[in-house]
């Protein structure tokens, strides 16, 4: 968690890009698992999954600016966070 202790603009927008890749990808593994173990289709598409992955950095912002007071950091995940909310729903209601 040491490495998680930096108040920098460049190391927040890192972390906000890493953190919903690594969650999609979990929530995604997860989702085709439980699908095809117990042959069951379950209510999250991939645009779900998408925006479920970024609630993780909501979590972040909190602990960034509100518990350790990295303001930092915490415009680096509030910038990226909200670009990738933007993208996402554009991206959503165009196609």
């Amino acid at each position: 968690m040491k490495i998680l202790n930096r108040d920098s603009f460049l190391f927040g927008i890192l972390i906000a890009l890493i953190l919903p890749a690594l969650s999609f990808g979990v929530l995604f593994g997860l989702n085709s698992l439980i699908r095809q173990l117990f042959n069951f289709e379950t209510f999250l598409t991939v645009f779900r999954l998408l925006l479920l992955s970024l609630v993780l950095n909501l979590l972040l912002l909190r602990y960034y600016l509100v518990a350790r007071k990295f303001e930092k950091s915490g415009k680096g995940v509030l910038l990226i966070t909200f670009a990738l909310t933007l993208i996402f729903f554009i991206y959503h209601f165009l196609k």
